[in-house]
């Protein structure tokens, strides 16, 4: 079970961060669950993300994810997947998945912060951000991690 703080994010405001966090940026990439990047899938969107992922305390993992100049009023789903993968998916309901709802602002402007329970072996962690279609699997906008976070 994933815990999820939501709060608004401010322009320019910055997460808490630690000398031991990992500040990622989350640009328009769309990956796999297996973190690998699939050419050829554009996104429809403008926003600007990263996130704070945190090593693991107290058994726990967490990612502080921001984003702005994204939609306005418009609510994605973000994702926190730790790796190695324990299943081959990384849908809400899959081990080592995280799931939050982020809600943005009238500027485009959010914030949330996603933890889950670190699974036995968990090495690192990732997160992707998107806004599902409403034709088709490919979500219309997508933000990844640029790398895999050691944790």
């Amino acid at each position: 079970m994933a815990l999820a703080t939501v709060g608004l994010a401010g322009l320019g405001c910055t997460p808490s961060a630690s000398a031991d966090d990992q500040v990622v940026p989350l640009p328009g990439i769309f990956r796999g669950c297996s973190f690998t990047a699939k050419t050829f899938v554009p996104t429809d969107g403008d926003g600007r993300a990263f996130a704070v992922i945190s090593p693991i305390h107290d058994g726990t993992v967490t990612a502080q994810v921001q984003i702005a100049t994204a939609r306005p009023g418009t609510q994605y789903v973000v994702r926190l997947i730790q790796t190695p993968r324990p299943s081959i998916g990384c849908g809400p309901t899959d081990p080592g998945v995280a799931t939050a709802a982020l809600n943005t602002d009238g500027v485009g402007a959010a914030a949330v912060t996603v933890q889950a329970p670190a699974l036995p072996g968990t090495t690192g962690a990732w997160v992707s951000i998107d806004l599902p279609s409403e034709y088709s699997q490919t979500p219309l906008e997508h933000y990844t991690s640029d790398y895999i976070a050691p944790i």
